[in-house]
């Protein structure tokens, strides 16, 4: 209660949210900014700075404090508890207070501004916007410079909080659809002209400002519309209502030439790095329509909806799976691998141009792949398929200079033909990676059911980072213990299919692998908020859309994890269960978020609570792993039989409670958390963190005592522990079930299996060669 009266942001915990999620979202505001200290922090710089807000916003009545903390302030929604919270009606207003005009706008800004441009171009416009409307002195560039991130965190989450950046992308979306303004992000030389218009509208009294730029035009529509009531625009979507703030907007030449003539906008190259930020909105009900946005005719836009759709097929006929270490784990590799299965049919024989290119973008060679990407290019010039393989290769020089990332005129001489093959080529592979990434992607919780993908018109960038992604793992599939793609490398691609950026993570150590990413939305490891009972689920990434400020990330805006703490592993000699019935607590742990802030709070721990009271932290990338191996594949006709074949010890929640979980070298463990799925995900991190051998029971507990004989541990020392001083055999930890449901799905990917799965692409010439034989 007294963190609450402190902050005088009202009660959180009347929401539900704990008191250790609250704490994580007050230090962190307090350490890099978020919501709960955007007003105060705000009133705390401008007192540095020896500034008031009425004199840096000089013009009057451009938005209505009153009104917006009325609109925007009966509504919060964020990530706590590891769940989405949604509060509407007085308790959300208590929560959230009112800002102060000067917060307000900022906030309004940044919803819009992020919805339009790049984070390294709205930090751009925000200096050089507060330079001039504060007119700093030198000591005040300084306290600028070293406040900024802080204020801009503060300011983003405010407006995420309250959803008011939803609002923003539905009506980029909108205005995309229209053909208002084009797709993409706003130009880096277009941010002078943006901080020009800012600072006319807060702090100027002329009525009137024109310009040419449709993404000026939209981002000014956009704030009209989340809270500049004053501010009106003339001469774009349709006329407003004349006010003493207005902007006008004359056609621009470039904007005409979109509208009305494509032949010389595709003379004019428009699209090219230095124009357009590379951010494609695509809709998660109708992706296909994603590509109406791009400067192409009515036919090659039906070929390429056609193409997008035709490559969705063929994504069905491949999954990506979690693939078990084998003895040694998964080498130097110290993360979760996913291997590509094939769903598919034997492909035939097929044109040798369109093999080798499905062979090089495609995960898995099938007929449905094949199929699809011939039918898609049968009408392309002769010699098509081989101009794309090699366009697409990782280190083919587009242009001639450094940029790799756009299909130029000089690329392709001229030729309309070439850029339009081109893009039905993009549409079906986009089609085809969407619908792989996707099925491994949660994204209900989504407010908005779109993502921005970090590719658009003739851009090359994201096929041919996905095709390195495939030859790696082709690549090392002859190696023990590297075939297939570590889940950085997933979150490196979903990015570039959901966030609109490209990232490269960094191996930072053992046990240190990414488990999100914060940008313009978050995505993170299932694991971290949803109880995973198999390992299908803990595969499995959210996409999110709401507030995450509780959740620490590094400067990059990953989020890596933290040293846990477990509880202590003591000695039993013999069996305390008289007769074994398998038992499970009344409740369930729940999940947490926290920062480790006892040795680094820019990153995680999943902190696990009974009732409210902290039992264990965890590091995901570890408990993953040990989840994923220790997991028992589940049996046909589970055996009715579910006694042990000896007495073991009894583990139970109150051991959990008190610290002291049970082990020994005599007798196997028997971990009682039957229909607790959290607890069976902490059991099992903590005894295989400790070296002891576990076993987690699918659908059959009898299968488990038995698996774990056939199994050794991954890790080198696991499966000998120290006991009264000695290293001995452990033996034995086996988790009860997390329920009764006897059809569990398994797609847990064996080491054998790469074995067979590597002959799969030639069956079709073994067949074929078979019939002409007969």
């Amino acid at each position: 209660m007294a963190l609450q009266v402190s902050t005088g942001y009202g009660s959180l915990l009347a929401l539900g949210v704990g008191a250790g999620d609250i704490a994580s979202i007050y230090s962190l505001g307090r350490r890099v900014g978020n919501w709960w200290t955007a007003s105060s922090g705000d009133a705390e710089f401008l007192r540095l700075l020896d500034e008031d807000e009425l004199n840096i916003l000089t013009r009057r009545g451009v938005l209505d404090i009153a009104r917006f903390n009325k609109v925007w302030n009966t509504s919060i929604t964020l990530l706590a508890n590891g769940k989405k919270i949604t509060v509407k009606g007085a308790q959300a207003q208590t929560v959230l207070g009112s800002l102060t005009r000067f917060t307000a706008c900022m906030v309004c800004i940044i919803a819009t501004l992020d919805a339009f441009a790049d984070f390294t171009i709205v930090r751009t416009i925000f200096n050089d916007l507060l330079l001039q409307l504060l007119k700093a002195t030198d000591h005040g560039e300084d306290l600028l410079v070293s406040e900024l991130q802080s204020r801009i965190n503060a300011w983003r989450s405010a407006a995420c909080v309250r959803s008011l950046h939803i609002r923003a992308r539905d009506i980029r979306l909108s205005l995309i659809q229209e053909k208002n303004i084009l797709d993409g992000l706003l130009p880096a030389k277009d941010a002078k002209e943006v901080v020009r218009f800012l600072y006319w509208l807060l702090a100027e009294n002329t009525s009137q400002f024109p310009t040419s730029s449709s993404d000026l035009a939209g981002i000014a529509t956009c704030l009209s519309e989340t809270g500049f009531d004053l501010l009106s625009i003339h001469g774009f979507v349709s006329s407003s209502l004349e006010t003493p703030c207005r902007l006008v907007y004359e056609l621009s030449q470039d904007h005409s030439l979109f509208t009305h003539n494509l032949d010389r906008f595709y003379q004019k190259d428009w699209f090219s790095q230095e124009s357009r930020g590379l951010c494609t909105a695509v809709s998660l009900i109708q992706p296909e329509e994603s590509i109406g946005a791009f400067p192409i005719d009515k036919n090659v836009s039906h070929r390429c909806r056609y193409a997008w759709k035709r490559g969705s097929q063929a994504s069905k006929a491949v999954e990506l799976r979690l693939r078990r270490a084998g003895r040694e784990g998964y080498g130097e590799i110290d993360d979760l691998i996913y291997s590509a299965v094939d769903l598919g049919e034997p492909y035939e024989r097929i044109d040798p141009s369109v093999h080798m290119l499905a062979s090089a973008q495609g995960f898995i060679l099938n007929k449905e792949l094949c199929n699809g990407l011939q039918q898609v290019l049968e009408i392309e010039p002769e010699g098509i398929a081989d101009w794309l393989l090699e366009l697409t290769a990782p280190n083919f020089d587009h242009d001639g200079s450094d940029n790799t990332h756009i299909l130029s005129k000089e690329c392709v001489n001229g030729s309309q033909e070439k850029i339009n093959a081109f893009t039905v080529f993009q549409a079906f592979f986009m089609g085809y990676y969407y619908g792989v990434f996707l099925s491994l992607v949660d994204t209900r919780l989504l407010q908005l059911r779109m993502v921005d993908g970090a590719w658009g018109f003739r851009s090359v960038q994201v096929l041919a980072e996905i095709r390195a992604c495939v030859a790696a793992a082709a690549r090392h599939k002859e190696e023990r213990h590297r075939d297939g793609i570590p889940r950085h490398k997933v979150f490196e691609i979903l990015c570039s299919l959901f966030f609109s950026s490209h990232i490269h993570i960094s191996n930072v150590g053992r046990g240190r692998s990414c488990i999100g990413v914060k940008g313009k939305r978050t995505l993170l490891v299932s694991s971290l908020v949803n109880e995973c009972c198999t390992p299908d689920e803990i595969g499995q990434f959210v996409l999110l859309d709401i507030d995450v400020s509780g959740i620490p990330a590094d400067v990059n805006g990953l989020i890596r994890p933290g040293v846990p703490q477990h509880p202590q592993i003591c000695s039993f000699q013999r069996a305390t269960m008289d007769s074994f019935r398998e038992t499970g607590p009344a409740e369930d742990c729940t999940r947490h978020i926290e920062p480790d802030w006892d040795v680094n709070p820019e990153t995680a721990l999943l902190c696990i609570r009974l009732k409210g009271r902290r039992v264990a932290t965890l590091n995901v990338v570890r408990a993953d792993r040990a989840f994923a191996y220790g997991y028992v594949k589940p049996v046909h006709a589970p055996s009715e039989n579910e006694k042990p074949p000896e007495m073991p010890i009894s583990c139970t929640v109150s051991d959990l409670i008190n610290q002291k979980l049970p082990g020994s070298d005599m007798s196997p463990v028997i971990v009682q958390a039957h229909g607790a799925p959290c607890l069976i995900y902490t059991f099992a991190t903590i005894y295989a963190e400790a070296g002891w051998p576990v076993s987690i029971a699918s659908n059959c507990i009898s299968t488990a005592w038995h698996d774990i004989k056939k199994h050794k541990q991954p890790f080198r020392g696991m499966g000998y522990v120290d006991v009264d001083g000695r290293k001995k055999q452990a033996r034995p930890i086996v988790i009860a079930r997390a329920g009764l449901k006897r059809d569990i799905p398994y797609n847990l990917v064996e080491p054998e299996q790469l074995e067979e799965d590597k002959f799969k692409p030639y069956a079709s010439l073994l067949n074929e060669t078979l019939k002409q034989q007969i």
